[in-house]
């Protein structure tokens, strides 16, 4: 995600308190959801950002989003890059992002999202010894990171009536990454780690609103992750999977200032087998001071 540029965002949202029902047990601190940029309608509008410094930093941003007859579309190409302080200390990464979204009815929508960068850093070395000699951190020429990161994300959305909604989402992540450091007079051995693993998920969840006050929230999840990792002459090898059902009420009262939220998750991990999660929290709002 550091690869990314926060120009494609419409908003980050900070959903506080567990989030594992809906996501899981690795949200029991909390969720980030960032929501990127739609087209909207109009015709379509360009926007073009250029920045310089010192160091031979400089950034370019183009944009282009749009919409006509129930389709938006939103586009970007994003550069950064760096000479560094000291020569060679160089960093360059390119992004690209796309989010089309269609409307084959009123209350039925289509969308994907890709997002795709790949970077590339020089690393310096930090502070070592050698024969006895405490050597300060210093430019490696030798010493560089590759990156790159996909994503996609395709969501079908039908909204049957004022209470009852389904959404179907397809996901895919794959992210590479590989530091070489080569041998100098520091250096003695030749270093190669490489990291390469995806994540594929499936998700169905209906969004039931019996109210104004009350709600509930249910679903099923397919997760499959896959990676393979390099270090050297070691290899390192994992494939597994996950299915969960969850099933979460969220209650509102005194004017839409208090909410409740009681919920449960079954996981069946490939390798800790099956288990379940409950969740009970609770939020208060101030009007007066716009606080939760």
């Amino acid at each position: 995600l550091s690869e990314l540029f926060v120009d494609n965002l419409q908003a980050i949202e900070v959903l506080r308190g567990t989030g594992s029902t809906l996501y899981g047990s690795e949200a029991i601190g909390g969720v980030v959801h960032l929501r990127m940029k739609e087209g909207g309608e109009g015709r379509p509008r360009a926007k073009v950002t250029l920045d310089a410094g010192s160091f031979g930093t400089h950034r370019e941003m183009y944009q282009m989003s749009g919409g006509a007859k129930g389709v938006d579309y939103f586009l970007s190409y994003g550069h950064v890059g760096t000479d560094g302080i000291r020569n060679p200390d160089s960093y360059g990464d390119h992004s690209f992002g796309v989010n089309v979204g269609y409307k084959l009815e009123e209350d039925l929508e289509l969308r994907f999202i890709l997002n795709s960068a790949s970077s590339e850093l020089d690393v310096n070395d930090g502070p070592t010894r050698v024969n006895g000699i405490l050597i300060q951190d210093r430019n490696d020429p030798n010493h560089v990171r590759n990156a790159r990161f996909f994503h996609y994300n395709g969501l079908l959305r039908h909204r049957l009536n004022d209470h009852l909604e389904h959404q179907v989402r397809l996901g895919f992540m794959d992210s590479d990454r590989r530091f070489v450091n080569g041998k100098d007079e520091v250096d003695v051995l030749f270093s190669d780690s490489q990291f390469d693993g995806n994540i594929s998920n499936v998700e169905y969840q209906t969004n039931l609103m019996l109210n104004e006050h009350f709600a509930i929230v249910s679903g099923l999840e397919h997760e499959r992750e896959e990676f393979t990792q390099f270090v050297n002459e070691r290899k390192d090898k994992v494939d597994e999977y996950r299915f969960g059902f969850f099933l979460e009420n969220r209650l509102s009262f005194l004017e839409d200032t208090l909410h409740l939220s009681v919920g449960g998750r079954l996981n069946h991990h490939e390798r800790s087998h099956t288990n379940q999660t409950g969740e009970i929290s609770g939020s208060y709002f101030f009007r007066p001071t716009k606080t939760r």
